[in-house]
């Protein structure tokens, strides 16, 4: 019932077992008849035992392999330019699956009206499970769009909703890991219709971590470059907290958490997050912290801005 409209990407890279688990849970499940491409980025695990595995049983499977490791963000934006279906879908390799509410996305993909059907992600209040809505309404009653579509297997959308200039955009951000955002702001300023599925179908694997809180919230702060409007911008930066002091907090849970894992970039991310944050924000990270470490801060921050000059310098050499 989804193979006319739906196409199922997985990138992976050196998750063997989980995406065992993944394709055994979707080649079983009401998805198993979808043209499903497997995008492995030159893994050197036994990533490419798995995908022979199934593609041998199952001639819907398509495997690509690159003969390099391209990095996550080539590789996610491979699933666009081999798209051709009226939907797609790409799924990480390692997130938890139950596909309970699957019919409701039959229905949606059938009707071909919603833009975006939302199967799950991080920050859903009870309240949104179930909705169909404009994307701007949700918004407008708190729904964290940036937040929750910014999880790469939270989303089904349409081919005709992606913005002409989103994979150069991605590129921008894609240092940072959180690629989506220009996507996801195409989607706001269209404000598509949106369907929520009303009961999870995803959760997010949490054993697959950054490597402090720190880390995180400067792949975070940085990705949210590729929005272009400053309106946008901020409502995303906010997303996954509660406000501005909500984000003070976190930056101040984070630099904690930095100093303890004792990060040998701890300055640049530090510095990197404060660049990013705007006057306000960043007068109020500061305040909260110790005395001492603001005049580090201070300095780390001259450094980046010096280091970054020379850097402009020499393309006019």
């Amino acid at each position: 019932m989804f193979k006319d409209s739906l196409q199922i990407f997985i990138i992976t890279y050196n998750r063997a077992e989980r995406l065992e688990q993944t394709l055994a849970q979707f080649l079983e499940g009401p998805f198993s008849g979808c043209d499903i491409f497997i995008l492995d980025n030159n893994s050197t695990d036994a990533t490419s035992k798995v995908i022979l595995q199934f593609a041998q049983a199952h001639a819907n499977i398509t495997s690509i392999r690159h003969s390099i490791n391209i990095g996550f963000c080539a590789n996610f934006l491979r699933c666009f330019e081999l798209a051709s279906k009226r939907y797609m879908w790409i799924v990480g390799d390692d997130d938890n699956w139950n596909f309970d509410s699957a019919c409701e996305i039959a229905s949606a993909l059938e009707s071909g009206t919603k833009d975006v059907i939302v199967i799950g992600g991080p920050g859903i209040d009870d309240g949104f499970y179930g909705r169909e809505a404009r994307l701007g309404d949700l918004i407008g009653e708190g729904f964290k769009a940036f937040h929750i579509m910014g999880f790469i297997s939270a989303k089904i959308f349409s081919r005709r909703s992606v913005v002409p200039d989103f994979c150069m955009q991605a590129y921008r951000s894609g240092y940072f890991g959180y690629i989506e955002n220009r996507l996801i702001e195409g989607w706001v300023e269209a404000n598509v219709e949106v369907k929520i599925v009303s009961k999870s179908l995803v959760e997010r694997n949490h054993e697959t971590v950054f490597a402090s809180y720190l880390v995180w919230l400067n792949s975070w702060v940085g990705g949210i470059d590729a929005i272009r409007a400053k309106k946008w911008r901020r409502i995303a930066l906010l997303d996954p907290f509660n406000g501005q002091f909500g984000f003070t907090k976190a930056f101040a849970l984070g630099v904690l958490h930095g100093l303890v894992k004792r990060n040998e970039r701890f300055s640049l991310y530090v510095s990197s997050i404060l660049c990013r944050i705007g006057i306000p924000l960043c007068f109020l990270c500061i305040l909260l912290l110790p005395i001492n470490i603001p005049i580090i801060l201070w300095g780390a921050f001259r450094n980046l801005r010096k280091k970054r000059g020379r850097k402009a310098a020499e393309l006019f050499e």
